[in-house]
């Protein structure tokens, strides 16, 4: 039997439900191609390329991060100076120059409290960590060492210094040195902090590699993945996330293999960013159909966020392996036809060995497109947040109206059966 629930039998708490949320993303540079990506921090594969794109005053841009106040900052090595950008990409001006602030061969950058912290190399402040208070004020926090990251803490600055023999240093809040790290680090590129605490860095001179360390400096494990490391993250899944000249790569730490994201550009630093609680727009669905499936728990309202609130099924019948014995379809409304539509879809299974397939509408043709297929984690949550990034009128009829198809299939061995899938999020968000 197929059920299906309709809007108008939703009690009325559910009557505003295209919502503003946050999206969080990775940002990353090209210095190639004078853009900045964005990608998924739980599993670091790349969301949109151009996310940001030179209007022509990117020289070598090296790290974009949250300015705290809904823009974006983006550090230029080549072109000295500290850009700003609307959470659409829109280039809004610059913050910090040569001329005006002295900032000769800029590197990484952070937010403090409202100040920005930059790794200066060359000029009137070479040497040093700036503190711009963005009102007009200047300092030196730390002198004497040779910057490419700055990365603060709770009770301290770590600095990479890549002057003389290089090491990742902490400093106190003064600029006072507290020690180095014990590694054998010589050319300490991007500082970053593991959920626990550790450290990891990005090696750019052999030994090149991906170091970490504990909280206190020791070094607990390297890996060389066979290239010179720029920026370095910790993604979600547990991998790190890596940059070099060629490419962007995801590490497993376990076996030591790495995993190509992107390859054909100059990529740098990675930054986390909440993505325009102001600009982006999350619809929720209005309807769905279970085409396929035994439902156990849920009702729409549980598609609408990620809460570990689930809708939950079974698999029903089907009359050959690559049906889908669980099939779902979700449909919703978007006031305009959108510049840019991702579909995002959080789920998990009870199970190993199941295959989740996303499918996007093309009102056009009149028939499904298979937009992501993976497989299902087991027991933990995996969001999925696949761009549309062609024909997105195709997939936005002319009333506004979209529909998702999402599937789930044994391609694999399974502990459980009958198995189970759990839908946490289904939505679309768009500009």
């Amino acid at each position: 039997m197929r059920l299906i629930f309709s809007w108008f039998a939703l009690a009325a708490i559910f009557l505003s439900l295209t919502t503003i949320h946050a999206q969080q993303v990775l940002l990353i540079p090209d210095s190639d191609a004078d853009t900045v990506g964005t990608y998924n921090p739980f599993d670091g594969s790349q969301l949109d390329a151009d996310f940001i794109v030179s209007a022509g005053e990117m020289v070598t841009p090296l790290n974009a991060i949250d300015s705290g106040n809904q823009t974006i900052f983006l550090s230029d090595q080549g072109a000295d100076a500290v850009f700003e950008y609307g959470f659409d990409g829109t280039f809004l001006g610059v913050v910090l120059d040569e001329d005006n602030n002295g900032i000769d061969n800029i590197r990484g950058i952070t937010m403090n409290n409202g100040n920005l912290l930059a790794s200066i190399g060359q000029g009137a402040f070479a040497d040093t960590i700036q503190r711009f208070d963005l009102m007009g004020g200047q300092s030196t926090v730390i002198s004497g060492v040779g910057p490419f990251d700055v990365f603060v803490r709770n009770d301290d600055i770590l600095v990479s210094n890549v002057s003389g023999t290089g090491q990742v240093e902490s400093y106190d809040i003064n600029g006072v040195q507290n020690f180095e790290f014990d590694s054998d680090i010589s050319f300490p590129e991007q500082i970053t902090e593991a959920p626990n605490g550790d450290i990891v860095v990005g090696g750019f001179i052999a030994p090149s590699g991906v170091y970490r360390y504990d909280a206190a400096g020791t070094q607990i494990g390297f890996w060389d993945v066979g290239t010179s490391v720029r920026g370095v993250y910790v993604l979600g899944n547990g991998n790190i996330l890596y940059t070099s000249s060629t490419g962007v790569f995801s590490l497993d730490p376990n076996t030591g293999l790495s995993t190509t994201i992107v390859t054909s550009g100059s990529y740098r630093f990675i930054e986390l960013i909440e993505l325009d609680a102001g600009n982006r727009v999350c619809t929720t669905a209005s309807a769905f159909d279970v085409f396929r499936g035994n439902q156990l728990t849920g009702t729409l309202a549980d598609s609408f966020d990620s809460d570990d609130s689930f809708l939950s099924f079974n698999p029903g019948f089907t009359i050959s392996n690559v049906e889908a014995p669980v099939w779902l379809i979700f449909d919703g409304s978007i006031a305009d036809t959108p510049s840019s539509l991702d579909i995002v879809v959080e789920s998990n299974a009870g199970t190993p060995g199941l295959t989740i397939t996303t499918e996007a509408f093309d009102f056009v043709a009149n028939d499904y497109d298979v937009v992501d297929e993976r497989n299902e984690s087991f027991d933990t949550d995996t969001t999925a947040t696949i761009n549309i990034t062609a024909g997105i009128g195709n997939f936005v009829d002319t009333n506004g109206n979209v529909r998702t198809r999402i599937g789930w299939r044994r391609t694999g061995f399974t502990i459980n059966f009958p198995w189970e899938v759990r839908l946490d999020q289904a939505v679309w968000k768009s500009n």
